[in-house]
């Protein structure tokens, strides 16, 4: 959900497959995610039954009489044929309606054996929306009941979701429900390539933009540059968590759909290995830098240029880079240039290098929209130390993959959330304040 009312506690935390069809249950709220664990195990090939935990003989010491659990009919559907693994379609496909509202019914009935009353959804549509990563369950508390109690069984629901010792599960209130966000097992993610997601996707006129990854209900998501809501990313998350695949699918993606005389790269790769398919690329404005002094020359360079263009929209009477190239001519056009520095923190260990490295991105970043000139900056180790609020205000778009801790993702997007995202290239993509749950393509 984007903006919730309230947010109680949120625990701390390659294979190209086909686009899988649109989840199962669609949602209006904006950040949904997906996710389920694997119980495959536990179920026949048969026609199966709703779930009922056993009832332990004594309730809980401090809770009162347990409520009687609700149990949720469901009828089979064509998904779960006899032939098929009973809580799937096929690996890279959404998990059967049965084996949603089977899980919905483990989390109805744990609430229920420890005394605390919750309801389902009037609509079995609103009951869970399935992503690639994580599967978003609602639930009603009733009346009286504090929702922090659910939050609180947290572990519970962890131990009988037979989640893994890193997977968290996400508590959020939205419109009147509580959102329980359960990480996937391994088994039941899908992906998506990259390749496959360019192909489902359709770059805006006169605009810089290039998608990322897939929301929950299977939409593509994109970011656009030219956009004054987005015209600089920082992207941030630990190792494994799909840092590098989702840097290289924005780079992949703009040299799929803009031409060299349409788009200009420059480059920093303190590692010197992850941005080496571009070293001859036609789109690469000089050499890709490596040290932090590059880094610098490179952003003086950008500065110098932003100056440029705006000599010549003065002398032309155009406000943008848009308003310039709609009247000049093809051969008189200026095209967007794209700064990326991956591996933040590698470019600012020296203390005054980050002093300048930081002045350059400030100065440049206020005004460099407009002249069609964007920044991207990649780290593996967003700490206040590397990313200060400074550097971030700077940056409004931000995407977060999986990081150590709820405070690195307050550093990144100034909330927790990030810490228990899934890996592997699930993230958030925040923009305006708006939070959108992603899975990036590889």
């Amino acid at each position: 959900p984007n903006n919730p009312d309230q947010e109680y506690a949120v625990s701390d935390q390659s294979q190209n497959q086909p686009i899988p069809p649109l989840p199962i249950a669609p949602s209006d709220t904006n950040f949904s995610e997906p996710g389920g664990s694997d119980t495959s195990a536990d179920l026949s090939d048969g026609p199966e039954e709703p779930l009922q935990i056993q009832q332990p003989n004594e309730p809980p010491h401090s809770q009162p009489e347990r409520e009687v659990p609700i149990d949720l009919q469901f009828e089979r559907t064509v998904l779960d044929t006899p032939n098929l693994n009973p809580s799937r379609a096929g690996r890279g496909a959404p998990l059967t309606l049965a084996e949603l509202l089977r899980r919905y019914q483990l989390i109805l009935d744990t609430y229920s054996q420890f005394g605390v009353s919750v309801l389902p959804t009037e609509q079995e549509v609103d009951r869970f929306v399935e992503g690639p990563a994580s599967v978003l369950y609602r639930v009603k508390p009733d009346e009286g009941v504090d929702p922090k109690k659910l939050h609180n069984l947290s572990d519970s629901l962890k131990l009988v979701l037979k989640l893994e010792a890193e997977q968290n599960i996400m508590f959020r209130i939205d419109r009147g429900f509580v959102t329980i966000d359960v990480p996937k097992s391994e088994e039941d993610r899908y992906f998506v390539t990259a390749r496959e997601l360019w192909s489902k996707w359709m770059p805006p006129g006169n605009a810089l933009s290039v998608p990322l990854g897939l929301d929950t209900q299977g939409n593509a998501i994109d970011i656009n540059f030219s956009s004054s809501d987005s015209p600089h990313l920082l992207i941030a998350g630990t190792t494994g968590s799909g840092k590098s695949e989702a840097l290289n699918t924005i780079l992949g993606g703009l040299v799929r759909h803009y031409m060299p005389e349409q788009l200009r790269l420059m480059l920093v790769d303190p590692k010197g290995t992850e941005l080496m398919e571009y070293e001859s690329s036609p789109y690469l404005e000089g050499k890709i830098g490596w040290s932090d002094s590059d880094a610098n020359s490179l952003l003086i360079n950008a500065f110098n240029e932003m100056q440029r263009r705006y000599e010549i929209f003065v002398e032309s009477g155009a406000r943008n880079i848009q308003d310039y190239n709609s009247a000049a001519r093809p051969v008189r056009r200026l095209p967007w240039w794209l700064v990326v520095l991956d591996e933040y923190a590698d470019l600012t260990a020296d203390r005054d290098m980050k002093r300048e490295i930081e002045g350059s991105l400030g100065r440049l970043a206020q005004k460099a929209r407009a002249a069609g000139i964007h920044i991207v900056i990649a780290t593996q180790k967003p700490s206040g130390d590397v990313i200060s609020t400074n550097l971030r205000s700077n940056l409004p778009a931000q995407l977060a993959l999986r990081v150590k801790s709820g405070t690195e993702s307050r550093v990144v997007m100034d909330e927790t959330g990030a810490e228990s995202l899934n890996g592997k290239g699930d993230a958030f993509l925040k923009c305006l304040g708006r939070i959108t749950r992603i899975q990036c393509a590889k």
